[in-house]
């Protein structure tokens, strides 16, 4: 099985990197390679693309937006996700079925993640407390390990858990091997910051 994305998904990234400063787009743009835009623009936006694309334009952007920054791209980008049909009938769904908080959105990274991505690997929660959680993402796909930065892209979109739930919190590194292709994230947040949405 071949590690694929949705066209959907990299239609939406080159939005955003367009949205960014002149500059910095045209940066990304040209370190970019030409096939990989020509067939992001090209395909409808239920294709399947490989994966190598999406990880193509996550480096690119980090390297030219710097970690703080493209930590805030990533999440900006994820909640745009968050905006399409597909997504908000998942998200509704979930509110109606268990409610949502961080620790409900924890349980249903494999099916959004699904939303993306095809032949990923897996997800499984090691952990589920009132205040924190921990999620092994393992047999990742060897294209998404070749350095950090895809992986520290898949933490910035996590954190859009306390967007979504209106609660203060982080998700930082438990585990990080790239050789094993594995990683495993650990989400901390204040029960007491949790909004009303997910006790509705």
């Amino acid at each position: 099985m071949v590690a694929s994305v949705r066209a959907r998904h990299m239609k939406a990234f080159l939005e955003a990197i367009d949205a960014l400063k002149p500059a910095e787009a045209r940066s990304i743009r040209g370190l970019t390679n030409p096939a990989t835009l020509a067939e992001v623009a090209s395909c409808l936006p239920s294709a399947w693309l490989p994966i190598e694309m999406d990880v193509e334009l996550t480096e690119h952007v980090s390297n030219v937006l710097g970690a703080a920054r493209a930590h805030q791209f990533y999440q900006k980008l994820t909640l745009g996700d968050y905006e399409t049909s597909v997504f908000k009938s998942f998200i509704d769904m979930t509110v109606r079925m268990i409610g949502l908080s961080p620790n409900t959105y924890v349980k249903m990274v494999p099916h959004g993640f699904g939303l993306i991505y095809r032949d990923f690997g897996s997800f499984r929660a090691l952990e589920r407390e009132a205040d924190r959680a921990r999620l092994l993402f393992s047999a990742i796909p060897a294209a998404c390990v070749r350095n950090p930065l895809w992986l520290e892209s898949v933490r910035s979109s996590f954190h859009t858990a306390f967007d979504l739930t209106k609660t203060r919190g982080l998700v930082d590194w438990d585990t990080l091997d790239l050789e094993g292709r594995r990683a495993v994230f650990s989400f901390r947040w204040t029960t007491s910051m949790i909004g009303e949405l997910g006790r509705r």
